[in-house]
């Protein structure tokens, strides 16, 4: 058989090989390695909990659609 297109082939066949090979990347990843659980935590600044319930210092005004 005759091969009309060879470089279409081998486009054709390195991008299957690069999907298969990413895809063997993933699936090894996603079943092979565990995740290791961890505590985590973030300081909040005192200034967040102090203005937490006091409304906001600029109010935004309504605009009228009519006019």
């Amino acid at each position: 058989m005759v091969d009309v297109m060879p470089t279409l082939t081998r486009f054709v066949r390195t991008v299957v090989l690069a999907v298969g090979f990413v895809y063997a990347v993933l699936w090894s990843l996603a079943t092979l390695v565990e995740p290791r659980s961890r505590l985590m935590s973030e300081p909040v600044d005192s200034r967040i909990l102090r203005d937490a319930g006091r409304a906001p210092a600029i109010r935004a005004e309504r605009i009228d659609p009519n006019g």
